[in-house]
């Protein structure tokens, strides 16, 4: 039996075909791959920049707060500063207590959201662990920094700036709430963020502080948002993922 005369070319053009067809295919997923890892690298890149606005937003906040109770001290009167301070640490949530050093990091004045028990042991550990872990004796005049530490199991916001009036230096320490700011300002500051972004803080054991982890996160711990870092200057003990 013969074959067609137009079979023939079917044999030739047939091949042709599924090596285009093939051909196509390839590189159909290979743009669909770049595709897939330029929206990737997009995504992680949009990520980094959000984290370290969220970063950046909590920084502001806990600064520009210090700053404003840093400008409330006054040691003309000392009886003024005391009742002035009982009347902040009882309506400001922000901050638990307020202590004014001398030049030689003597306790001038301590005031505080606290029962005679609580305060001695404040001041217990004030003196005998938080004090030698702040680095006043460089500390320039002005110059604003902190400390956030853990102590007895209890972990510490202190905020300290060194200042000078009458030819004297003192300082100002603030002790800040750690609840007020998880309880206020984080959801202040992420809410609306967190209906389309799964948002953590977690402290330097990994114990979560604020926020939840989905599935995703739970099999990846800290890749939340793809992005993840320690508050630079202020919580820097604590990491948003």
């Amino acid at each position: 039996m013969s074959t067609p005369r137009w079979f023939s070319p079917l044999l030739v053009i047939l091949p042709a075909m599924m090596v285009a067809v093939i051909a196509l295919g390839y590189l159909s997923y290979r743009a669909s791959s770049q595709l897939a890892a330029k929206t990737e690298v997009s995504v992680e890149r949009g990520n980094r920049v959000l984290g370290r606005k969220l970063i950046d937003r909590i920084e502001k906040v806990i600064i520009d707060t210090d700053r404003a109770f840093f400008r409330l001290v006054r040691l003309d009167d000392p009886q003024e500063f005391r009742e002035l301070w009982r009347r902040i640490v009882r309506v400001s949530p922000a901050v638990e207590s307020v202590i004014v050093l001398d030049e030689r990091r003597d306790i001038v004045h301590l005031v505080a959201t606290l029962n005679p028990t609580e305060l001695e042991r404040f001041r217990g550990v004030f003196e005998e662990r938080i004090l030698p872990d702040m680095d006043l004796s460089t500390l320039p005049v002005d110059n604003h920094k902190h400390l956030h530490k853990t102590y007895s199991g209890i972990p510490f916001l202190l905020s300290y700036i060194r200042q000078s009036t009458g030819g004297r230096d003192y300082y100002i320490v603030l002790n800040i709430n750690l609840r007020h700011l998880l309880r206020t300002i984080f959801p202040q500051e992420f809410g609306s963020l967190e209906q389309t972004n799964a948002i953590s803080v977690v402290d330097q054991g990994g114990r979560l502080l604020y926020g939840s982890r989905p599935p995703q996160a739970r099999k990846t711990p800290g890749r939340v948002l793809g992005y993840q870092a320690r508050f630079p200057t202020t919580l820097y003990k604590w990491q948003l993922h």
